[in-house]
């Protein structure tokens, strides 16, 4: 599972008591919804998210840093490059 939550999870992330899913699901739907109008469309974004490594982050993808709890840094190196900054 991309978000790094099993297939059991997500029908009890849906409950009020599962917080933490609920947390994993919307740093990725936000990372991936920030990226769209760079990729183009929400398929690219997904796939960004999913396999472009990130070079200043050690070359592990968005989706490794959400999965180990690291979403923030997924959205400083954003904002870096958002500003003009380099990857």
């Amino acid at each position: 599972m991309v978000a790094g939550l099993s297939s059991d999870v997500i029908p009890s992330s849906l409950r009020p008591g599962n917080i933490p899913a609920q947390i994993r699901l919307r740093e990725m739907h936000d990372i991936i919804a920030r990226v769209t109008p760079w990729a183009g469309n929400e398929r690219a974004a997904y796939a960004w998210y999913c396999s472009q490594p990130l070079p200043s982050l050690g070359n592990v993808t968005a989706a490794k840093l959400v999965r180990a709890g690291k979403a923030e840094l997924v959205c400083d190196y954003l904002q870096r490059i958002s500003l003009g900054g380099f990857a």
